[in-house]
């Protein structure tokens, strides 16, 4: 014990002189890098006082780490001696003068005194601080200025043909984004008359002012120990610093202009700095003039906004093209789009210091003697330093005194091998110059990066050799995806087309007085591509600050911004602590087939996207209502979208203005709406008829009764109201249902949530929404559940968000809302061209049997890697389409294959008709007929059977029997409805029959079954017969479909004129005494009841087959898809009054089947079963078809093998003459001249063997 005591007493001992000593260490540390720096002090003004800590905490920390090098030793400064303030960010509007918190995350990234950054490890003699003296065996380094004496400097002898301006660009960028500070006076206080040398001052010649001052350092972050960093003045963002950094104290509520007699604390200013002040106060009198009640502050900040936007496009557009090539632009991805949540939070923001003090200098370097020509970055003869009299040895100090990585090494980092000898470099660089740095230095990994750097003959297309411009397109990835303010992460689309108008020469246009003027200001003028042109030329178009900002939509305060960023972070937080797709487990229910189903369910990727943003406005607006906002005081306020990652602009572009002379449909529905082009658009909102009915009122599902009790489990609901009944339909036959079903997937899908890595949600626990995602909402089972294990859960993904202001939740539709093929095309770009050859305009086809070629064909396999949930593969591959949910059964493929045999028939013919047009013209004419061809199914055939031929006239949905329908709304917003998409067009559901038999006519056996449980994502049957698509449509029409069967909701009804409701008998008229009796156990009260079950619940209205409510919902829906659609089929101009005329005539579902399968008789109204009398069997060959010669587009007509010439009149027989019209051809009945032809020439004719009828007996 006595030991014991004695080793505890020790350890104490040991551990307080411990603790002590480096105390006593600091202290000393610190108290040396005061004496050291204070001294000069009075040189910098008051403003200054937080970057004189920052260099002295950073001194202390490098006499630290040079004199404990302990690694159990604290690794940090103590807190009292540490400047670094903890700063808790958001993301407002408007990015910080000094570019704190552009990354919330880590709000010092990128700011201003903060440290630069390195790709290599810092290359100092001592590893922490002391300046690279000594080489690779540890030989002396030649001084830097016996380097600049003795290296050989070549002759300028080929000049490039670019212009001073772009110079003076390239001076202003690197001063916007690197600045160092020298903290001590270089003749009196450091090398000069006291002679002092050593810490922050070093000699680097023979004379005694020949003196280099070092550096001031930076802490690094929570003031840990380590080697040296520098410090940088400037922010690490392309955000006009050497303008507006200086003017953040300066009070612009008066005047948001920037006086012309401002001064910077910049050594120097180029004549770019005055162009963009100029380019700043033009945007001022623009902005004030489109908005003259806005404040003098809005407006500043606005304009400031907006001209970082110039500065950034004219960067990554213009310069860095000439700098770098278009090879490695492309090579280091600098035109990708922004990372996930709108910038990369992982990307460390800081300036390279291999940029700061080497490579950003390139510039310098370009021209030679009078320094009116410019050429390749070199070292040339006749230059005495720099373009800017900065002197090379000053450079090469300053390298080393940064410990930058070698040459050599960096050549090796990008990727140019390892270089041990000189000659590797032949070809590379000029042989004189490799001779005199050779002699300089014998090792070559010693070479400092600029001596060679610089010297490298240039890529092909680019400015700078293979390592310079490595280490530029590296520091320029940092500068885009480090930037959450990036001017293409934070405007919206119309204001980056503004943007996108921008180009140097066109800010020289308006601010230099200048007429004329190259259209690229950074090449010289030619006589050929960069003549000059005046300034007034279309070229140089003025941006439209109408479209800037809206300041009476906005409510963006100090307050407003602290929460939003608050709630960016706490989302993204969230967000990355879900589970992983490894807890999709055997459980409480089959997980095969949760993970199957919920695949199907996905969002996209752009989905996603949209979603994110949603997510946090909502997490805003509570935020905001536990701040008593009062919600209807914020509902609908738009905010902007500038804080999300955009979507993908090649799979979903967004181009504006809308080109009203496109015949064709963009995918996602954009442009329809000319005056508000995302109506009705792909990754939209749905649409509300009435106010939601949220718990919070903002986003809780609604989980009580009127009277505050629980409401009851959806699985009891289903289990008391919804239990399987088999109640057949008399008429309609499954076919009904399936088409519905492919409807349905054309217009709406909401996406439900998922897990980060893109895995289906699994929550099946019961606490899923806490342990899971706030996603998760599973469904309690009842104790008396016959199926499912009691008091365990269902899993239910809510569907994700995709509201663009405050107030409620409002759920994403990730499909077109048009009735625009998009189940069979896509609804983005990306997904139509996945489907495409690309050749006659055809799509891509599986193979199913060796029968004629469009009989024989379905839809393409999906790949490989996409097969995740299909049970049947990968013997039997599950499909792609336009819509992910394609293979959810079989019956639906079967569907699908029609109108993609239908396609592939039409560009057949379309190819021979026209065989000048292209695969372009080709694919977007069948996709555009297709198209009409299912739309009119819908109005003419599927929805009568619906709703009942009376909301047909009601809601005028029934197509035209001829002419153009003139009903379009230019206000009009075809997205789909709330109620449409998660109720009324819900009860297909409930018309569904488990079990189709697989026959192709009623007149055949049928040898095979369609299971809906056994065969949901199993397409085995699709491959098992040559004939399996006929024989299932076969089944289809031949079974019956089930009744609609048992759900109504007060609010809607009255939307809807019905009656409201005060008791369940109130509602005896629209449901039967049954329904009543098993919706009174579940529901307290007829105002608990849901939608869905009281729609399903209702009888049927005359002639449809849903009840008046779900009538009146789908009607309203579908008479919005008409007159909101200005590509609707029967619109002026969309197709030729011969071509409408024939899609009228000849298009029916069955009509459709007979010509696209081997089908040889089907009854004429498929969605009805045949019958001997009322719908019989009809052989295909007597169907009407469609005349594809009217879309002939020559400059002649055929009509009876006759061709008649544009404008022209022809006999085609005695008895008819045809006019061959823009239109096509017409044709016209005349009287004959009996006696003059032939009895055979007028038995010919019908028409004219009945006219001359009397005159062919005598003849």
């Amino acid at each position: 014990m006595f030991f014991l005591l004695l080793f505890i007493s020790s350890s104490l001992v040991s551990e307080g002189w411990s603790s002590k000593f480096y105390e006593e260490n600091y202290e000393q540390a610190f108290q040396q890098a005061e004496s050291e720096i204070l001294p000069f002090q009075p040189q910098f003004s008051k403003d200054d006082s937080m970057m004189l800590n920052y260099s002295i905490a950073a001194l202390a920390a490098i006499k630290v780490s040079k004199k404990i090098r302990d690694p159990s030793s604290p690794q940090k400064l103590p807190r009292n001696l540490c400047p670094l303030k903890k700063y808790k960010c958001s993301y407002g509007k408007y990015r910080h003068f000094d570019g704190r918190c552009t990354n919330i995350f880590s709000p010092l990234s990128g700011s201003t005194f903060s440290p630069f950054s390195r790709r290599l490890p810092a290359n100092y003699d001592d590893g922490i601080s002391l300046p690279r003296f000594h080489g690779y065996r540890n030989h002396l380094l030649p001084p830097a200025d016996v380097v600049e004496k003795q290296v050989m400097k070549i002759p300028a002898k080929f000049e490039i043909p670019l212009t001073h301006t772009f110079l003076d660009f390239a001076e202003f960028l690197y001063s916007d984004l690197a600045r160092f500070v020298k903290l001590q006076d270089g003749v009196i206080g450091c090398c000069g008359v006291t002679g002092r040398s050593g810490g922050e001052c070093l000699n680097i010649g023979e004379h005694h002012l020949d003196c280099y001052i070092r550096s001031a350092p930076a802490p690094l972050p929570h003031c840990s120990l380590g080697a040296r960093e520098q410090m940088n003045l400037a922010t690490a963002f392309i955000d006009g610093g050497p303008i507006y950094q200086d003017l953040k104290d300066l009070d612009f509520s008066k005047s948001p202009k920037i006086s012309s007699l401002f001064s910077t604390e910049l050594d120097s200013k180029s004549a770019f700095h005055n162009l963009i002040i100029e380019e700043h106060n033009w945007v001022v009198d623009q902005m004030q003039k489109t908005f003259p009640d806005a404040s003098a502050d809005l407006i500043f900040e606005e304009a400031r906004k907006f001209v970082i936007a110039e500065i950034q496009h004219i960067t990554f557009e213009e310069f860095l093209p000439i700098v770098l090539g278009e090879e490695t632009m492309e090579k280091y991805e600098l035109r990708a789009a922004h990372c996930d949540g709108g910038s990369c939070h992982e990307v460390e923001a800081n300036t390279l210091n291999e940029y700061g003090s080497a490579v950003g200098l390139f510039h310098k370097f370009m021209t030679s003697g009078d320094k009116s020509l410019i050429f390749n970055p070199s070292l040339y003869s006749e230059s005495s330093g720099t373009s800017s009299g900065l002197k090379l040895s000053e450079i090469l100090m300053k390298g080393r005194d940064h410990g930058i990585a070698t040459y050599a090494e960096w050549r090796k980092e990008c990727g140019g091998g390892e270089v041990t000898s000189y000659e590797q470099l032949i070809g590379l660089i000029d042989d004189r110059i490799l001779k005199s740095v050779r002699d300089l230095f014998p090792d070559i990994r010693d070479v400092d990066l600029i001596l060679l750097g610089v010297a490298e003959n240039p890529v092909y297309g680019s400015l700078l050799g293979p390592t310079f411009g490595c280490i530029m397109a590296l520091q320029f990835q940092k500068t885009k995806f480090g930037d959450s303010y990036w001017y293409t992460n934070k405007l919206n689309d119309e204001q980056l087309e503004e943007v996108k108008k921008v180009s140097i020469s066109g800010l020289m246009c308006r601010n230099q007085k200048t007429s004329i003027i190259q259209k690229d200001g950074f090449r010289a003028p030619d006589n050929f591509q960069n003549i000059p042109i005046f300034c007034n030329s279309s070229v140089f178009s003025q941006p439209d600050f109408s479209k800037w900002f809206r300041p009476e939509k906005q409510l963006r305060t100090a307050q407003f911004d602290s929460i939003l960023g608050e709630c960016i972070r706490d989302v993204s937080e969230s967000r990355r602590r879900r589970q992983s797709a490894g807890n999709l487990r055997e459980g409480l229910h089959n997980s095969v087939a949760l993970k199957s189903y919920g695949s199907m369910m996905l969002a996209k990727d752009e989905a996603v996207n949209e979603a994110n943003v949603s997510f946090i406005l909502l997490e805003a607006t509570r935020k905001l209502v536990r701040n008593v906002v009062d919600l209807e005081r914020i509902q609908g306020i738009y905010i902007g979208e500038t804080f999300g990652k955009k979507s993908d602009e090649l799979c979903n572009p967004k181009d504006f203005p809308c080109d009203l002379t496109n015949p064709y449909r963009t995918y996602t529905g954009w442009c329809n709406n000319l005056a508000t082009p995302s109506f009705g658009n792909t990754f939209r909102e749905l649409k509300r008829l009435l106010p939601p009915a949220y718990e919070d009122g903002i986003d809780l599902p609604r989980s009580k009764t009127t009277t505050g009790a629980p409401l009851p489990s959806p699985r009891v609901i289903s289990n008391t109201v919804h239990h399987a009944k088999k109640t057949e339909h008399v008429k309609y036959s499954h076919f009904v249902m399936e088409f519905g079903q492919f409807i349905d997937h054309d217009i709406t899908h909401s996406p439900v949530d998922q897990n980060p890595d893109g895995t289906p949600l699994n929550c099946s626990r019961c606490d899923s929404s806490h342990t899971v995602s706030p996603s998760c909402f599973p469904i309690a089972i009842p104790e008396t559940d016959l199926h499912f294990a009691p008091f365990s859960c269902l899993s239910f993904v809510r569907s994700l968000p995709a509201q663009k202001t405050l107030g409620y939740r409002n759920q994403m539709n990730q499909v077109s809302a048009f009735l625009d093929g998009s189940v069979m095309y896509g609804s983005t770009k990306c997904e139509g061209d996945r489907l495409r050859t690309f050749q006659d305009g055809k799509m891509k086809t599986t193979q199913l049997s060796p029968a004629k070629r469009h009989y024989g064909i379905t839809l393409s396999q999906s790949d490989e890697s996409e097969q995740d949930g299909c049970v049947s593969s990968p013997e039997a591959p599950c499909f792609i389409a336009g819509d992910d949910r394609n293979s959810q059964q079989t019956l639906l493929i079967a569907v699908h294959s029609v109108f993609h045999r239908e396609h592939e028939r039409v560009s057949s013919i379309f190819k021979d008709l026209n065989p000048h047009w292209d695969d372009e013209k080709i694919y977007q004419e069948t996709r555009k007929l297709i198209s009409a061809q299912f739309a009119h199914i819908v109005y003419h055939e599927y929805l009568p059977i619906v709703i009942g031929q009376k909301l047909m006239d009601d809601f005028d949905l029934r197509p035209r029997q001829e002419g153009y329908y003139g009903g379009y709304d230019t206000k009009c917003d075809a997205s789909i409805l709330q109620p449409f998409a998660t109720a009324a067009f819900r009860f297909g559901h409930s018309t569904v029959t488990r079990f189709t038999p697989m026959q192709e006519t009623v007149l055949e056996p049928a040898t095979r079954v369609v299971d809906l449980a056994a065969d949901f994502l199993n397409m085995s049957k699709i491959y098992s017969e040559t004939d399996a698509v006929e024989q299932i449509l076969g089944g289809m029409h031949a079974k019956h479909q089930m009744m609609t069967d048992r759900f109504v909701d007060d609010a809607v009804r009255t939307f809807c004129g019905l009656s409201r409701l005060t008791s369940f008998y109130s509602i005896f008229s629209d449901i039967d005494q049954d329904g009543l009796t098993a919706i009174g156990k579940v529901y307290e009260s007829p105002d608990d009841i849901d939608l869905f079950t009281g729609i399903v619940a209702e009888k049927t209205v005359p002639g449809g087959i849903v009840g008046p409510t779900a009538a009146c919902i789908i009607a309203e829906q579908f008479r919005r898809l008409k007159k909101c659609d200005r590509f609707y089929y029967e619109n002026s101009g969309k197709f030729s009054v011969e071509q409408l005329k024939e899609i009228r005539k000849a298009t029916t579902m069955s009509a459709l089947i007979c010509g696209n399968t081997k089908v040889s008789k089907i009854a004429k109204d498929v969605f009805s079963v045949p019958e001997p009398f009322g719908n019989p069997l009809i052989d295909c060959d007597l169907y009407p078809k469609l005349d594809l010669s009217k879309w002939r587009d020559a400059k002649d007509c055929v009509h009876k093998g006759k061709t008649i010439a544009l404008h022209s009149t022809a006999e085609i027989s005695p008895c008819t003459k045809c006019t061959c019209t823009s239109d096509g051809i017409k044709c016209a009945f005349v009287s004959p001249d009996c006696l003059a032809h032939t009895k055979e020439t007028l038995a010919e004719d019908p028409i004219c063997f009945m006219q001359c009828a009397h005159q062919i007996r005598d003849i």
